[in-house]
């Protein structure tokens, strides 16, 4: 995808969110930090999406939504602790996981989700710059490897583990809600969420 995609898409969020609203310094905020950190880092997402170290993410499926549902983030919450809590009640466990399979639900449940992990770089100092770095390939791959989602190779003893390759949109939306962030954070909603992609990420393979 272009760049023109994503600074047509950019704008045309940004203004369709002035239209109606109550509080318009809110959402111009929310907007602005939103459309900036997208264009600004439109060339990474290209990268990413040509990555062939990372053939499976198929991130350009999930672009446009993605930029929407970062967008709502900043709107309706006022931090990223109370967007995490909110997601985390609504997928974790059994009501995710019926509605997951009985419907087609499951690329909305993980954009939604994935939206939110990159509206948390929207509140950092330098929005454009924590995200840049975040999705460069060197640094996924030492992210994927510091939270054992992934590594170089396969580890002999443990079945379930994976090469760099093998990773998806539900292994990297793990590593954009852990990036930034200690391996061994004490956070109970944070470990919800993620058990949540897991399960969503299950579903989908017994899908196929």
């Amino acid at each position: 995808m272009s760049e023109k995609f994503y600074k047509t898409s950019s704008l045309e969020m940004f203004e369709k969110s002035e239209q109606g609203s109550s509080d318009i310094s809110e959402i111009l905020g929310g907007a602005i930090a939103v459309k900036k950190m997208f264009v600004d880092n439109a060339g990474s997402f290209h990268n990413l999406i040509h990555d062939m170290n990372f053939p499976n993410v198929s991130l350009n499926a999930y672009l446009s939504d993605i930029m929407d549902r970062s967008f709502a983030t900043l709107k309706n919450y006022q931090s990223t602790s109370e967007s995490l809590k909110d997601l985390s009640e609504k997928f974790y466990k059994t009501s995710s996981l019926e509605m997951f399979e009985k419907s087609e639900q499951g690329s909305s449940d993980i954009s939604e989700i994935l939206g939110g992990a990159i509206a948390r770089f929207a509140r950092f100092d330098d929005p454009s710059k924590a995200l840049f770095e975040a999705l460069k390939s060197d640094n996924i791959k030492k992210g994927l490897k510091e939270f054992k989602i992934a590594d170089v190779t396969k580890d002999m003893f443990n079945p379930k583990s994976k090469e760099f390759k093998d990773i998806d949109i539900y292994d990297f939306t793990h590593y954009l809600l852990m990036v930034n962030r200690e391996p061994n954070e004490n956070n109970p909603t944070l470990k919800r969420l993620i058990e949540a992609v897991k399960d969503m990420q299950k579903r989908e393979r017994e899908r196929e």
